[in-house]
């Protein structure tokens, strides 16, 4: 009786081993194989309606839908990087262009505080772009023959671009620049529309 208690003890733990144990330790090593990006890890296949093939087919579900969301984000990914290259083309372009210009550029918010000079504007103005950035626009295009008070004048020209007019900006003026020399220039002045 005990060598056939043995016997069938042995043959228990070698089932339970083979349905059990085993399913869970090929479950843990296909998690880790995921774990370290290896999406196309196969599950074992496990028949039945017990917990383990529950498990087993949670897991797979699981693993699918990961490797899906995985290959969802690699390709956004993709695209965010293919598009952060197209900025960063269009712009060096951009600053090409304004570079190459004749003509002194100079941008503003629409509070009126600049946001860009090209070289020819930083040459007339005698303020470099890092310096001048932020700053209000008429501190850094200063002109002296504009009537009044000269931060009212140029609220009176931001508030008319914002309505898109530009109507009396293209003028004769005197420049000051911030090494207080004059020069006669021709000014004009157009609004810049984003999407807003």
């Amino acid at each position: 009786i005990m060598v056939f208690s043995l016997v069938l003890g042995a043959a228990y733990l070698f089932w339970s081993t083979n349905r059990i144990v085993r399913p869970i330790h090929q479950l843990a090593a296909t998690a880790g194989e995921i774990s370290k990006g290896n999406w196309t890890a196969t599950l074992p296949d496990i028949e039945g309606s017990d917990e383990i093939s529950h498990l087993t087919q949670s897991f797979r579900e699981m693993s699918t839908n990961l490797s899906s969301t995985y290959k969802d984000l690699n390709d956004n990914l993709v695209k965010i990087q293919n598009s952060q290259e197209e900025l960063a083309t269009e712009k060096e372009r951009l600053a090409v262009t304004l570079r190459s210009i004749g003509d002194g550029v100079i941008c503003t918010d629409q509070r009126g505080r600049i946001t860009l000079l090209n070289k020819v504007a930083e040459e007339l103005t005698g303020w470099s772009q890092e310096s001048a950035l932020g700053e209000p626009f008429y501190t850094v295009f200063s002109v002296t023959d504009v009537p009044g008070n000269v931060e009212d004048n140029y609220l009176d020209i931001i508030a008319r671009f914002q309505t898109g007019s530009s109507e009396g900006l293209d003028k004769q003026s005197r420049l000051v620049s911030k090494e207080q020399a004059e020069r006669i220039i021709s000014t004009s002045g157009a609004p810049i529309f984003d999407a807003k």
